[in-house]
């Protein structure tokens, strides 16, 4: 009987080490993975100051034309008669059928046909194919 209490305690006291250990791996090697994982700017080269892009670099060409056109598609600028509306209503259902579902949903840029000068249309035609891309 007093074997086995012997061989009991020790069996205790090893899976008492074996957990002791196995933690003590385990928390080492966290700690050496944390420690890697951590910035180094002893690596840098020099200052970096994280800036967003420069209004010109997101690939809009005309930006005088793309702002006349946000502005007659959000009904921001005063329209201008035409007398070509056929030809308006035509360009206009084409960029409506470019438009998003749940934009074209809300706009409805068919009913400006006869209202656009051509500067006018040219710029909203520029600002639909440049604010709502199709990927073909």
């Amino acid at each position: 009987m007093n074997t086995r209490n012997q061989i009991a305690a020790t069996l205790r006291r090893g899976l008492a080490v074996g957990i002791a250990s196995g933690l003590a791996c385990g928390l080492v090697a966290g700690l050496a993975i944390a420690v890697i994982a951590l910035p180094t700017p002893g690596f840098a080269s020099g200052a970096y100051t994280a800036r967003p892009p420069q209004p010109g670099a997101s690939g809009i060409a005309d930006r005088a034309k793309y702002s006349l056109g946000q502005r007659v598609f959000n009904g921001k600028v005063k329209l201008e008669a035409s007398e070509d509306a056929a030809a308006q209503r035509a360009q206009l259902e084409k960029l409506q059928a470019a438009l998003p579902a749940r934009v074209a949903a809300e706009k409805d840029l068919v009913a400006m046909a006869g209202r656009l000068s051509k500067k006018q249309l040219a710029a909203l035609e520029y600002f639909v194919d440049q604010r709502y891309l199709q990927s073909d």
